[in-house]
């Protein structure tokens, strides 16, 4: 419907492509509709071709969106097992404080996931289940212009020996997460110790089990030590250690059963 076509709006926006179907080729096409009342209107509409960057682990890139309706892609190699995080450093969009869009599709072209971003925020993703080219789309809301900086960074992960010796994890920027995992019998129940350098912040410490849902009883430490708790693990397999401070952090954090 010609009415629900906006000026400058991302035709893709609420309805992001799969990889395959992503990248628009620059053409310019004519479109004829019938009015409700008989009369006919045309409209023009641009296809611009999305802007394609690779980008590099730990250093920043830029993307520049300088046309309405144009949408990014930044493609980086992953691996799996990994969990990586994207740090917006600066966005500017024209009109000003546009909403920016993301979301991220695996090697086989599915979705990870979406979300807005927004500066002072970071973006933890889900483990990456597969190792190939994974890509970050950004679509500026309305079709709005923007400039976006970011950089994506690998997160710390680690496992642990139950009852080994204390393994070392760190964030980098505020709210990036860190992961120690460890692995657990079912109706056994564990202790997670953290001595954490916060500068004066406060970290986090939950656990999450095989399945992904949140288990036991969260902690934190920092401002002061508490550690996260399993009672009588669900399930036997692989838990998951998130930690997340206000502040970049460094922790040595060790597993026990009590």
């Amino acid at each position: 419907d010609a009415d629900d076509l906006l000026v400058g709006e991302s035709l893709l926006h609420g309805a992001l492509l799969p990889v395959e179907g992503r990248e628009l080729t620059s053409q310019l096409a004519t479109r004829s509709v019938s009015g409700q009342q008989g009369s006919t209107s045309t409209a023009n509409v641009l296809l611009t071709r999305d802007v394609t960057q690779t980008i590099t682990p730990n250093v920043s890139a830029t993307i520049q969106l300088p046309n309405s309706g144009q949408n990014g892609e930044q493609i980086f190699q992953g691996a799996a097992g990994q969990y990586v995080s994207l740090v917006p450093n600066a966005i500017a969009t024209t009109p000003s404080n546009a909403t920016v869009y993301y979301a991220m599709y695996d090697p086989d072209g599915d979705l990870v996931a979406h979300d807005s971003f927004y500066i002072g925020s970071t973006v933890n993703f889900p483990r990456l289940g597969k190792s190939g080219n994974y890509s970050i789309y950004i679509d500026p809301y309305m079709g709005a212009q923007a400039s976006i900086n970011d950089t994506l960074l690998i997160d710390s992960a680690v496992y642990a020996n139950v009852n080994g010796p204390a393994v070392s994890v760190s964030a980098t920027v505020r709210n990036q997460n860190a992961y120690v995992l460890f692995e657990a019998v079912q109706g056994s129940s564990y202790t997670v110790s953290a001595n954490c350098v916060a500068d004066g912040g406060y970290v986090g410490i939950y656990i999450k089990g095989p399945s992904g849902s949140n288990v036991g009883a969260s902690g934190g430490c920092g401002s002061y030590n508490n550690g996260a708790i399993l009672n009588n693990a669900p399930q036997s397999g692989i838990y998951t250690v998130v930690m997340s401070g206000d502040k970049p952090f460094s922790a040595d954090v060790s597993v026990t059963q009590p």
